[in-house]
């Protein structure tokens, strides 16, 4: 009897959980309905943050940079116009992690990105001694003052200039071990790169942001391309003539590969140290792919050339070649926007760009 009963109650709940099923269906079918609801969701804010978070947007790049202050005799710009050149980070929407060195650099660019929401800013007091860059400057101290060594100003004068050149792979390093990259990219980007700006006209509320190349490719290296690499060009040569392949104000990547980067480009600055060779690291990068270290190099770059007039960059002469890259960052995310404004997906075209290895 006992048995029955259960059975009886059993066939009821199940009926009951079907018929329920089914007017939840019914409802949620209903047009009007699941519009309201989605319409009630999309205006509350929590939502709109959950929703966000779960669907970052896949191309956005973590910017990364530092300021590490040096005199007079080793750099030809004051830390007031650098100053200066930091109001460009408050344009800028990216997440940004910036490693200072003074408290009045934080507080300046505390201010400059206050009007950003706050997990957009990564403000982080460090010593230079943090970054293993700084532990290489006596060797190159030493290695400067060789007699008949050769001086290019600013590069193999000073060894503090060369030294904290390097220290921005640290600084790429710290940003990650520290979880403070969310994206799937992650980018070096100077303090002055996006200078230029300041001297043109811009709207009251001017912002931009930085999004991969349409035609980045995940496995390589992100530079701009300032002069040919020349395949017979040796590690000396670079240093001794002084020759830029790519250039070292914006370094994008993805973040696996940006990790075998640095590894390999300390491992590379090592070998040059042991054979009394330094510069900075644009010396050290064509070095890195010249014809005696290419085969120790498990990470190929891709190098971007803006052509000469692009009017909309506002660039012209070496500021074209030095400064391409984060400009094709800055169109190709207007360009990803202007699709999907206009209903189209912001499908992937290829823009002017070599492939350098």
């Amino acid at each position: 009897m006992n048995r029955k009963i259960k059975w009886s109650y059993f066939v009821i709940l199940l009926a009951s959980f079907g018929t329920f099923v089914w007017i939840l269906n019914f409802y949620l079918s209903h047009h009007d309905f699941r519009g309201s609801l989605i319409s009630i969701l999309k205006k509350n804010k929590l939502y709109q943050e959950q929703t966000k978070k779960s669907n970052p947007n896949p191309y956005e790049i973590t910017m990364v940079t530092l300021y590490i202050p040096l005199d007079k005799s080793q750099n030809k710009f004051t830390t007031d116009t650098y100053r200066i050149w930091m109001r460009t980070f408050g344009w800028m929407s990216n997440k940004l992690v910036a490693l200072v060195t003074d408290d009045t650099t934080m507080n300046h660019l505390k201010k400059i990105r206050s009007h950003l929401p706050p997990e957009r800013t990564v403000l982080i007091r460090v010593n230079r001694s943090q970054f293993g860059s700084f532990k290489d400057l006596d060797r190159v101290k030493k290695i400067f003052s060789q007699p008949h060594y050769p001086i290019h100003k600013p590069n193999t004068v000073k060894a503090e200039y060369p030294i904290t050149m390097n220290a921005k792979y640290d600084a790429l390093q710290m940003a990650m071990d520290m979880g403070h990259v969310d994206t799937d990219y992650i980018a070096w980007v100077d303090i002055g790169y996006f200078r230029n700006l300041l001297y043109v006209k811009t709207p009251k509320n001017y912002s931009f942001t930085l999004e991969i190349p349409l035609d980045f490719e995940d496995t390589k290296i992100g530079f701009s391309e300032v002069g040919p690499r020349v395949s017979h060009t040796t590690p000396w040569d670079y240093i001794r003539h002084n020759i830029v392949w790519v250039a070292g104000g914006f370094v994008l990547g993805k973040k696996p590969v940006i990790q075998k980067f640095i590894k390999n480009f300390k491992r590379a600055f090592q070998n040059l140290l042991n054979h009394s060779m330094a510069s900075t690291d644009q010396q050290t990068i064509g070095a890195m792919y010249s014809p005696q270290m290419i085969k120790e190099q498990n990470v190929k770059l891709k190098t971007y050339s803006c052509p000469k007039g692009r009017l909309q960059f506002q660039l012209f002469g070496s500021d074209l070649q030095y400064f391409c890259l984060g400009y094709i960052c800055k169109e190709d995310a207007q360009r990803r926007r202007a699709r999907v404004h206009s209903g189209q997906a912001p499908q992937t075209v290829p823009t002017e760009s070599n492939i350098g290895l």
